[in-house]
């Protein structure tokens, strides 16, 4: 794989990984901020992740 397709993957993945986040949250009930406190993570982060504004690397 060259560099441009690596990113391609990890990005199609990181995408997976959000989309399973997001439904598994709405499947237990969770709200955001349940899940913020839950994993230690801010809201505001669980929020951003969700809205896939983040960038992995």
């Amino acid at each position: 794989m060259n560099e441009e397709q690596v990113k391609d993957f990890a990005n199609i993945e990181a995408q997976r990984i959000i989309d399973q986040i997001n439904s598994l949250r709405k499947e237990k009930g969770l709200s955001q901020e349940k899940l913020a406190e839950k994993s230690g993570m801010s809201r505001n982060t669980i929020l951003q992740v969700e809205r896939k504004k983040r960038k992995y690397r």
